[in-house]
């Protein structure tokens, strides 16, 4: 992996590991190809990465501008720091895990909605709660679901009303475009379903990266409503900080938005060490058999 937390998983990458997944599910002989081709996925990330892992535009060509300062451009990741709580090989593992996992919801939702979905730069910070959901100045739909195996903690994913909006309505058979202005029960329940999908894929991808059995609990969604002078009240089950891992999503040409997972710090380097632990077991692994081969030569 990148010391500097910029080479994470390629797409095409993420689509070789999807295909291995999805292939592993009949057998437990098969698990094990899968498995295979994670640990594979997860030691080419340290290679180049492809124009879609948010590396910084090449010496010589201007990067992009900010975005406009309109509520709905500003990013609710800008208000968190930079993860000095975590490891540089900790904000690695945790990008690649997001890459991995989110690149699988992503491949789901584009099956769901029949629009090309693309969610890519994970960016890896550390927020205090208060001053997370005190910015927060346009709606947002928040789905939430707590571990029951496999890991502690919970997961969250967080995504603008309007672009949960978009989803419902390409969902039940629109055009993302003709919006109303209040979202309906209807439409927060299939975008609710989309997003479902999309955190349980996800959990998927973790059982397969990290070896084991996950479950977790039927998701709970809510709409957070902008209070009159800014900011939402909620907070969430654990202490301060919180990890925010922040992405960018296209869907088609409907959506270019921010999506943001979240999860305590102490899930976050569980997950963390879990990967690394792989990581130091394929490297340690060779080593091991040559030394046993020289011992019995």
């Amino acid at each position: 992996m990148s010391e500097n937390g910029k080479n994470f998983l390629s797409q095409e990458e993420i689509d070789a590991l999807l295909k291995a997944n999805a292939e592993s599910r009949p057998g437990e002989g098969e698990k094990e190809t899968a498995a295979a081709a994670m640990a594979e996925a997860v030691e080419m990330a340290g290679q180049p990465a492809g124009e879609e892992t948010g590396e910084p535009a090449p010496a010589g060509q201007p990067e992009e501008p900010p975005a406009e300062d309109a509520p709905e451009n500003r990013l609710l990741s800008d208000a968190c720091e930079p993860a000095v709580d975590l490891t540089p090989e900790e904000r690695d593992a945790l990008g690649e895990i997001g890459n991995i996992s989110m690149g699988s919801a992503a491949t789901t939702l584009s099956e769901l909605l029949n629009q090309k979905v693309v969610i890519t730069s994970p960016r890896v910070t550390t927020c205090l709660q208060e001053k997370f959901f005190a910015s927060f100045k346009i709606p947002y739909v928040i789905i939430q679901v707590e571990f029951i195996e496999g890991l502690k903690g919970f997961n969250i994913l967080i995504i603008q009303l309007k672009d949960a909006m978009i989803m419902a309505d390409l969902m039940m058979g629109g055009d993302g475009t003709s919006l109303a202005e209040q979202i309906s029960e209807m439409e927060l329940s299939a975008a609710s379903e989309a997003m479902n999908q999309m955190i349980g894929t996800a959990s998927t991808s973790l059982a397969t990266m990290f070896r084991r059995t996950i479950n977790i609990s039927p998701p709970t969604t809510k709409v957070l409503e902008v209070a009159a002078d800014g900011g939402v009240d909620y907070r969430l089950p654990t202490e301060d900080p919180i990890v925010v891992v922040s992405f960018k999503m296209t869907i088609g040409e409907l959506v270019d938005t921010e999506i943001m997972q979240i999860m305590s710090m102490s899930t976050a380097k569980e997950e963390a060490a879990m990967l690394l632990g792989q990581v130091l077991a394929q490297t340690m692994e060779p080593t091991a058999q040559a030394a046993v081969a020289e011992q019995t030569a």
